[in-house]
């Protein structure tokens, strides 16, 4: 039973996001508050109520019968507030965002966050496409552009920082062994091997390093690139920061040894052309809170 009259929605917003995460950490991330702040509102969410509303284990937390029967309801209320809030904005008519996403791996990246965001916005449909040219963009009248900085060049266009992409090179422990290699090789050689890797970011890298493969099988994801490494193909031509992603004890980053200049890096921003609707930057918020380098 409440045992007073004063309602903070955020306790219940807490409440959703713990619910549905299982830890207290990642709800967290995904609030933009801090773990200590999840666990102090839920607390007193559950002294306001008293009831108990999670219990520890060793991968984070579980609801109680209690939680679990209190849930539906609190969705439901929490959502109706989120409604009320989006629609009273003059600059927010729609309930949606159209979103153009560039590069692969920050396809990888963004769909991560997109699941998040539809916790705390569960009716916002968002309209997700492939890459677009800048003319094309503005034409579709997209609300945001995620996109590789070396294409974000328009004096109009305002963009933020979200991650590097840093080239490297992998490869399966048994492909190196049939090919009597080991993980750390002259780069020279890298040449002669057959070499896996998406078309764009591969182009972008023979460029900057003047470099050249005798054999390159082209790959259309980041997926499919590891699913070839792990069958022993070739080495593959990745990005470092998936590597945190990718797990598999049989596929190893290599190093190289004379290389002539570091690796080629890029950073990923997130760009739009005019100021944004409450509800895009809202996205844009949770964005580089959740994945952001800045």
């Amino acid at each position: 039973m409440m045992k007073n009259g004063n309602t903070n929605w955020n306790l219940y917003k807490t409440f959703i996001a713990v619910f549905q995460e299982k830890n207290m950490t990642k709800a967290s991330k995904l609030l933009g508050i801090s773990r200590v702040a999840v666990g102090q509102n839920i607390r007193e969410l559950g002294n306001q109520l008293g009831v108990t509303l999670f219990t520890s284990t060793h991968k984070g937390v579980e609801p109680t019968s209690n939680a679990n029967e209190l849930y539906p309801s609190i969705k439901n209320a929490v959502s109706i507030i989120q409604n009320i809030e989006t629609n009273i904005q003059p600059d927010n008519k729609t309930k949606s965002l159209k979103i153009a996403i560039a590069d692969t791996t920050a396809s990888f990246y963004i769909k991560q966050y997109i699941k998040d965001f539809y916790i705390n916005y569960p009716d916002v449909k968002l309209e997700l496409f492939k890459r677009e040219g800048l003319d094309t963009a503005k034409q579709k009248n997209l609300d945001i552009i995620i996109d590789l900085d070396r294409r974000m060049k328009e004096n109009d266009l305002k963009t933020i920082t979200l991650f590097p992409i840093t080239t490297t090179f992998i490869a399966s422990k048994d492909f190196l062994k049939k090919s009597g290699l080991t993980d750390s090789i002259p780069f020279k050689d890298l040449s002669k091997q057959p070499i896996i890797a998406i078309d764009e970011s591969w182009e972008y890298f023979t460029k900057q390093m003047n470099f050249s493969a005798s054999k390159l099988t082209k790959s259309p994801s980041i997926d499919m690139t590891f699913s070839m490494v792990q069958s022993h193909l070739g080495i593959g031509h990745f990005a470092k920061e998936l590597l945190n992603f990718y797990k598999d004890p049989d596929i190893i980053e290599l190093s190289f040894k004379d290389l002539p200049s570091p690796f080629p890096s890029v950073n990923v921003v997130c760009g739009y052309y005019k100021s944004p609707s409450r509800l895009a930057k809202a996205f844009i918020d949770g964005l580089v809170k959740t994945i952001g380098a800045t």
